[in-house]
């Protein structure tokens, strides 16, 4: 029988003279998955057992008379490095996917505006003109940018009534959809998910928002966003998500604040879509002033709010004008009165 050491210094010399694990194993009379295996345990210096008589010493521990024709000659040091260094890459992606930069005019102010639940199906009590004349004005006027906080479409997939009620198809849905993210072109800062728009990657894998905006050179973040505005020498934190827990019906920002205290990070402006009331505040917390809004929902109704008892929706874009160089936020509730203030302050 060879010296396991000689074997060793074989593979060693023909893997460095370009053979192929298969080549080497047939060299050296094991398989392609053995020989590469011997080569990464020299490599580490880990002591080597004799595979052969490891089977012999278990055989006669069994005191059987029969082998396998089956050698497991997979190495599980090998299997568990490639298994660390992925689960740390899906830790980076986990920490960082959600971060994005944004840098603003430095010598004008600038309008963040959000907007959430357009729903959007056809044959369903959706404002469909409200939506595109707010994607207009914003598409038209200078300065604004928007953040989009999920359930862009209807998307009835998961729930078997909402689906026999349903008036149009996903794809249709869709189709809409990325005609109205056209009519904000360039203006989007960030697209995140809503829980309609997921549940195409619960049910079926897919995560079609994200396919769209990959299409569409847009930034997405799945489940929440956080915005680091540069406006001249002035930094603001902007944090937005579909949806939080500790929710109250009776102040609708509470659940946005509650985000800010038990969040892995402060922000300057929060929003929160889900529940399809209009909402914005200003509160002092951490030493300044900060704001938390609820965008409205272009859905006015439908058959789960009306059974429930909730009420009409009214369709709002909250948003924050922003000044360089200093500390200066200003909310309003709707982007309408925005194109006037943005000319009063900037000319």
């Amino acid at each position: 029988m060879q010296r396991t050491t000689d074997i060793h210094e074989q593979i060693a010399a023909l893997k460095a003279q370009g053979y192929s694990w298969a080549q080497i194993g047939e060299e050296v009379g094991l398989s392609a998955g053995a020989a590469r295996t011997r080569h990464y345990e020299a490599r580490r210096k880990v002591p080597v057992i004799d595979r052969s008589e490891m089977q012999k010493m278990r055989k006669l521990a069994r005191g059987s008379i029969t082998e396998s024709e089956w050698v497991d000659d997979n190495d599980i040091h090998e299997r568990w490095r490639v298994a660390e260094e992925d689960c740390t890459r899906r830790i980076q992606k986990a920490m960082t996917e959600s971060q994005f930069k944004c840098t603003l005019p430095s010598d004008r102010v600038s309008a963040i505006t959000f907007a959430s639940d357009q729903h959007i199906a056809p044959g369903t009590p959706v404002d469909l003109k409200r939506i595109r004349l707010d994607a207009e004005l914003i598409q038209k006027t200078d300065d604004v940018h928007v953040v989009l906080g999920g359930d862009g479409v209807d998307n009835h997939i998961k729930h078997s009534s909402a689906i026999l009620a349903a008036r149009s198809q996903p794809s249709d849905q869709y189709e809409f959809f990325e005609y109205y993210l056209e009519m904000l072109k360039e203006r989007i800062l960030v697209v995140t998910s809503g829980n309609h728009d997921l549940w195409s990657n619960q049910v079926a894998g897919i995560d079609m928002v994200k396919w769209i905006c990959k299409s569409k050179k847009l930034c997405y973040a799945p489940h929440e966003a956080r915005i680091t505005l540069k406006a001249g020498k002035q930094e603001y934190k902007v944090a937005v998500r579909h949806q939080y827990r500790m929710n109250s019906g009776f102040n609708q920002t509470h659940c946005v604040k509650q985000w800010l205290r038990n969040g892995e990070e402060l922000f300057d402006i929060g929003a929160i879509g889900h529940h399809h009331e209009a909402a914005i505040e200003q509160t002092p917390m951490f030493g300044f002033q900060r704001w938390f809004c609820r965008p409205g929902s272009y859905q006015i109704t439908s058959s789960y709010s009306a059974q429930y008892g909730w009420n009409m929706a009214i369709p709002t874009c909250p948003t924050f004008l922003v000044w360089p160089d200093e500390r200066r936020i200003e909310g309003t509730a709707n982007i309408q009165s925005v194109p006037g203030l943005l000319k009063h302050y900037n000319g």
